[in-house]
């Protein structure tokens, strides 16, 4: 379907509204949908726009939850690990929530995701110790499946010392061990949020982008009911007046301000921490191979396999500025450059080497007077708040979204009862136009052909090329990122999409423009040309 006009829901009544079409609030719809709700999803950009596609794009095991950024971070003794139960215990679930949510994704949408050999060097008098680290592993493995297994193993000594990629990190010497395990990798996190969100859509919810939420009050009246007043962001002052029992705020790094919409005083429930990461070309022997490590701050370093390439990062601090201005930082990259030139010394990499970086900024959970560390996703019921029949979600990766979205429509499914009746949801990618005899416009992307580009565009809500190309084909993110093929794209559309030459040539330059603003590209010829 195509986007329609914002008045076609004007008063009209739902049983559910969603705020925030990212990850989570796609999954929220899609399941909520199956059991027969009738939903409205918004978002004030396009699907996928936010936080979900500014990801570090790993399915993670949960490693981090066992080893890092705990309180229980520092401990070198088992006595000392053993004296936090209670820390262990929230520790032991999210990673068996994790390691469950990766079964489940890399056996329902295996076209989705692609596994990729890590290794996690251990080095004498390290931060966490071997013993900690085995540990970790072995019971990370108990949690998995035979479908889909860890497939964790130690190497020690020379032969771990001769590992592609781990033979070039410095102090050789030092190396104790190293961990070898399987990870997945999300082929494109923006694909998985339309394919939730679309399949909502076909089990009768209606999916808005570019439409913002103004005003939020919940009526004290009878019906107790949500009254919502929605803008079209391509039409300014088109509005919507709607209705629902129930309001889910999803919006991820915005919920703190669509709270502030209901002009009470409401809890403070999000803090932002900033991420970025970096892409360049490493030796050829480091291809397709990802590793795991610590960088000088003690925070994990990934470095992840990019089809012929790797990004590295994230960073992590905090954020309180606006989510919509993220952009990565040249302090925040030449951090990344050095500290991947310290774990590397052979690199002797340059801001020049940079092919582009992206910025996003991750819920976590406010807790006053607290650290700012990972915590177990948390759905916050805001009857406390003075919003009865309203929930928000925040601390909840892109890996948990599908658990995240079941939980969600269980914890409505608990407070009102569905106005139809069940579908069965679909987590399989949508079929595109049979094209086998289409050859492909990318020759590394082989499924990318004119008749996707034209499905897209007819039937998944595009309003400009920077929503095909990054978010309903997969260009934006290749090594050019997609400005050799931008024009033709654009062309190839148009007649759906009402687009004259004008407004082709206008298309790509906010499309090159786009990128020179959130990816700071260093070879500025590829967005230029």
């Amino acid at each position: 379907m195509t986007r329609s006009a914002i008045a076609a829901v004007d008063q009209r009544q739902f049983d559910v509204i969603v705020v925030g079409a990212g990850a989570n609030g796609s999954s929220a719809a899609q399941h909520l949908a199956a059991l027969g709700f009738d939903v409205l999803i918004v978002d004030k950009g396009d699907f996928a726009s936010g936080t979900s596609s500014r990801s570090s794009r790993l399915l993670h095991c949960g490693l981090q939850y066992l080893v890092q950024e705990t309180p229980l971070a520092g401990a070198s003794r088992l006595s000392s690990y053993l004296r936090r139960p209670f820390d262990i215990l929230a520790s032991l679930a999210a990673a068996r929530r994790t390691m469950h949510c990766r079964t489940q994704l890399v056996r329902e949408t295996p076209e989705r995701v692609r596994p990729v050999t890590f290794f996690y060097p251990v080095y004498e008098n390290s931060h966490y110790p071997a013993w900690k680290i085995k540990l970790a592993f072995r019971i990370l493995a108990s949690f998995g499946s035979r479908a889909v297994p860890l497939e964790f193993k130690e190497v020690a000594g020379a032969p771990a010392r001769a590992l592609p990629f781990v033979r070039l990190l410095a102090q050789p010497d030092r190396l104790r061990s190293v961990a070898i395990f399987r990870e997945y990798q999300y082929d494109w996190a923006e694909r998985i949020c339309l394919d939730a969100v679309l399949d909502a859509e076909r089990m009768g919810a209606t999916i808005r982008n570019y439409t913002s939420v103004k005003a939020l009050s919940h009526r004290p009246d009878a019906s107790r009911a949500w009254h919502v007043v929605l803008e079209d962001g391509l039409e300014p002052g088109a509005q919507a007046h709607v209705t629902a029992h129930v309001l889910l705020n999803i919006a991820g790094p915005w919920v703190d301000r669509v709270n502030s919409l209901t002009k009470t005083a409401v809890e403070r429930r999000v803090i932002g921490v900033k991420g970025i990461n970096v892409l360049l070309k490493f030796p050829d022997e480091c291809a397709g191979f990802g590793l795991e490590c610590l960088n000088s701050l003690g925070q994990a370093y990934y470095a992840m396999p990019w089809g012929p390439y790797h990004f590295i990062g994230p960073t992590a601090t905090v954020y309180e500025g606006d989510p919509d201005d993220v952009r990565p930082s040249e302090e925040e990259i030449g951090f990344l450059i050095a500290e991947t030139n310290r774990l590397f010394p052979t690199f002797n990499l340059r801001r020049s080497d940079v092919i582009y970086a992206w910025a996003g900024v991750r819920a976590r959970t406010h807790v006053s007077g607290a650290e700012v560390r990972r915590r177990a996703s948390t759905i916050h019921d805001l009857a406390a708040d003075g919003m009865p029949d309203a929930f928000a979600l925040t601390e909840t990766p892109i890996m948990l979204h599908r658990s995240a979205g079941a939980e969600l429509a269980r914890r409505v499914a608990r407070t009102r009862k569905p106005s139809g009746k069940p579908m069965q949801l679909s987590f399989l990618p949508p079929q595109l136009p049979a094209s086998s005899s289409v050859p492909p416009i990318n020759s590394r992307i082989p499924t990318l052909t004119l008749a996707s580009l034209r499905h897209a565009a007819a039937t998944e809500h595009v309003v400009n090329l920077i929503d095909l190309l990054f978010r309903r084909v997969n260009l934006g993110w290749g090594d050019d990122m997609g400005t050799s093929l931008a024009h033709d794209a654009a062309r190839a559309v148009s007649d759906i999409l009402g687009w004259d030459e004008m407004r082709i040539a206008l298309e790509v330059e906010r499309y090159r423009a786009y990128l020179v603003e959130h990816f700071l590209p260093s070879r500025m010829e590829v967005v230029t040309k």
